[in-house]
């Protein structure tokens, strides 16, 4: 039992000492990766990453990142405004943007457009099963979920000026138009199969 306390106790500070020597990578598409940065320029960022067999060396262009946090508390901000790269928004602009990211990968998540979907698929596709406008009933259902109004969940609780912030709220929009449209595609299309289905064997 001793030993056994004593291997946890070593494990457990190895552990803590490896998530402590982190740096965190913050992607412009929200994403963030939790790595040891080994060296910065103006094309790569360079890191390391812990993978089952040991220590895996890794980059990132430049140009994607918008900072970078290291362990000693210190932050590199890499990403600037710039017509050429089409970075139209400021700094602070694009950490709200991609607060917003963030908030709609975590937070947003459109079941019903799904259900909905293979509802209407369900239907359309039992309707139309002889026509060649069927294939288009998922494409259709698609557009339309994908430029419907998106509510934005405040699930986080941010300030009613990050929320009303428009580069907040385009960038919770954009990903959360994504997920829409997914999860609208998946799921007419499976009810346009289940439909077509169902509609060809009363048929014979």
């Amino acid at each position: 039992m001793r030993l056994f306390f004593y291997v946890f106790a070593i494990l457990g500070l190895s552990y803590s000492i490896h998530l402590k020597g982190q740096d965190t990578i913050t992607l412009l598409g929200g994403n963030v990766i939790v790595a040891k940065v080994t060296s910065v320029d103006s094309i790569n960022v360079n890191y390391s990453i812990q993978k089952k067999k040991g220590l895996k060396d890794k980059f990132v262009a430049s140009e994607m990142v918008f900072d970078i946090k290291y362990e000693n508390g210190s932050v590199d901000t890499l990403y600037y405004k710039s017509e050429e790269l089409d970075h139209y928004l400021t700094p602070d602009e694009m950490y709200l943007f991609i607060l917003g990211e963030q908030d709609a990968k975590a937070d947003y998540h459109p079941k019903m457009t799904a259900v909905l979907g293979v509802v209407v698929g369900a239907g359309l596709g039992y309707l139309l099963r002889d026509g060649f406008y069927v294939a288009g009933v998922p494409l259709v259902y698609t557009i339309g979920a994908g430029v419907s109004k998106i509510d934005i969940k405040n699930i986080n609780q941010r300030s009613t000026t990050i929320l009303s912030h428009p580069a907040y709220q385009e960038g919770y929009i954009k990903v959360a138009r994504s997920k829409k449209a997914f999860n609208a595609l998946a799921g007419s299309l499976i009810g346009t199969v289940i439909g077509v289905g169902i509609g060809k064997s009363l048929d014979q």
